[in-house]
């Protein structure tokens, strides 16, 4: 295996090792309680099933972005799909209004012309999903708004704090680190998402916690 692969698995490795021990944790302390008959009342118990069960869940999904993310990419991108910029940002709002903790403002333009062309529009949604709730939690749930904004070649969602969405857009821009900031494996996944339909993450040092995430885009004449 070629230097840079070995270290990159090694970086997944060491991620979902360290994700991995919360919930676990949490799981075998419910379960204990359980098997050693220590919790008498029935709400008692009913908290320490569910407790288990979101515990449980959380492990399966930390395991699932990790075999993502090691899976061999195909050589070739799957076909893509066409679909409105206005419906993949509707489906992003949605999503991440029922992201905890669900603070994030959107602001967008009415009349979005564009289209976008992605391999799959559901993981592309997720993908943005994924990057702008953990670039906002990074931010410590600081107001943060999502301007979208339409170019002749892109469709760009821009997250920063109030009136610095045009400094974001103009530059200089940096490259984004996925893997800064202990956001386990989901964040660099969805970065590679977002690469796969040649799209770009960046962020720029002018601003604190934000992000911009572009799609080719093609404007469709009135």
């Amino acid at each position: 295996m070629p230097q840079d692969e070995l270290s990159e698995a090694q970086r997944v490795l060491e991620l979902l090792i360290h994700d991995l021990r919360t919930p676990l944790s949490v799981a075998q302390g419910y379960v204990r309680l359980l098997q050693e008959n220590r919790l008498h009342a029935d709400d008692e118990r009913q908290q320490a099933f569910t407790g288990t069960m979101k515990a449980l869940g959380h492990i399966a999904r930390l395991c699932d972005d990790a075999a993502s993310y090691t899976a061999a990419p195909t050589a070739v991108p799957p076909p893509g799909a066409t679909v409105r910029t206005e419906t993949v940002v509707e489906q992003v709002e949605r999503a991440c209004a029922k992201t905890p903790p669900s603070t994030l403002s959107f602001v967008v333009p009415a009349g979005l012309k564009g289209t976008l062309r992605v391999g799959a529009p559901e993981d592309v949604v997720h993908a943005v999903t994924e990057i702008l709730c953990a670039v906002h939690r990074a931010a410590r749930l600081q107001p943060r708004t999502v301007v979208i904004t339409e170019t002749d070649e892109e469709a760009l969602f821009l997250l920063s704090s109030d009136g610095n969405h045009a400094a974001l857009q103009a530059g200089p821009v940096q490259p984004f680190d996925p893997w800064h900031g202990g956001h386990g494996v989901a964040l660099p996944l969805a970065c590679r998402t977002v690469a796969r339909t040649g799209g770009r993450v960046w962020t720029t040092a002018e601003v604190h916690g934000c992000v911009g995430i572009a799609f080719p885009a093609r404007i469709v004449p009135s």
